[in-house]
């Protein structure tokens, strides 16, 4: 698999979204292509990107909100390599 998408690198640029984050409303700001990815991730999980971003909310201490769903996308991701490795017999 090759590494990266060039479009991605030519395209991705911050994106400020207004949401709704543990009933209150905030902004964040992200890149295009990490807001596909948690658009993404709440499709797959069945569950809106404020769902999402409310539980990340829940749990990121001192963090910022950025940050922390920043932190929560690499989580997700890589959980998911590790469980397509285990399924593949891998370790």
């Amino acid at each position: 698999m090759p590494w990266g998408n060039e479009e991605l690198y030519r395209t991705s640029r911050g994106i400020s979204r207004n949401i709704v984050v543990s009933g209150r409303r905030t902004s964040m700001r992200l890149d295009s292509s990490l807001w596909m990815v948690l658009e993404e991730i709440a499709r797959r999980e069945g569950r809106s990107i404020q769902d999402l971003c409310t539980q990340v909310d829940q749990r990121r201490g001192e963090m910022s909100l950025t940050a922390a769903v920043r932190a929560g996308l690499v989580d997700y991701l890589w959980s998911a390599l590790r469980a397509e490795e285990d399924r593949k017999g891998r370790k």
